[in-house]
Parts: structure tokens; sequence; C-alpha cells
């Protein structure tokens, strides 16, 4: 219930203030020193972008992660690597992960650690030469 509750409180802000602060944002943001101004944590990912950066800045997150998604999955079903594949099921998760907590950084973590991890076909190419028989390991 108390949830509800700091969801409904930051949603009433949202929804009494002006067109501009609604497309860009209060630049509110959970942080320990601004607690006494706004005593209740944002725990909500929608919630927090809309409050922070507005709905402009919201869809262009959206975006952004949707692409970060799409470039995970592509290569788990490229690649087949194992841990390519738990990164894209867990960036399949971020909807519903973002609902209770704020977990931009350990996605983030996990798509460095993925773009890391990629094995680039055509640089193996290169090595192998022209011609040279493909062997899969």
């Amino acid at each position: 219930m108390e949830r509800i509750g700091q969801w409904a409180y930051y949603s009433d802000l949202i929804s009494q203030s002006t067109l501009a602060e609604k497309s860009f944002g209060l630049g509110i943001v959970q942080l320990k020193k601004i607690v006494p101004a706004f005593p209740m944590v944002i725990d909500n990912v929608p919630l927090a972008l809309i409050l922070h950066i507005g709905l402009v800045g919201l869809v262009f997150v959206a975006i952004l992660m949707f692409q970060m998604w799409l470039y995970v999955r592509r290569e788990a079903l490229s690649t087949q690597q194992p841990f390519i594949i738990a990164a894209a099921s867990l960036w399949a998760t971020l909807a519903c992960a973002g609902i209770f907590n704020i977990v931009f950084s350990s996605f983030g973590i996990v798509f460095a650690l993925t773009v890391l991890c990629r094995k680039d076909s055509s640089l193996k190419q290169s090595e192998r030469g022209p011609g040279s028989p493909v062997i899969s390991v």
C-alpha cells in the first residue's frame, strides 16, 4: 500500500504540472540529499523518467533501450553463446523489472559485457585467409 501511495503522490505532481513540465520533466531525482523536499522514494522506472526528464525523455530512453535489446537479441540468435542468450533473456525482463525498482545500471553492465563478449565473424574470416576451411568448435 505504501508503494501505491508513493506512486499516487508523484502521479499527482505530474498531473498538476504544466505541459512543458510534463514534456521535459520536473527534474526530480531519487537522492538522499533532497529527501526533506520529496519524502517518498521513486522506485518505478517510467515514473522516475517522467519526473526527471519528462515524456520526451521517456520516449528517447525507451527507444534506446529497445534498440539495445534488439542488438542483444540479434547477437544471441546469431552466436548462440550461453552468456549472450542469458543477457537477451535478462533484457527481455526490463519492462517488468522496472515496475518495482530503478534498474538501469545492472542492464547497462550486462549490455557492455555482451558487446565485449561478441565474437566478430568478419575478424575470424580475415585471420583464416581466403579459401581456408571453416572449422566449427
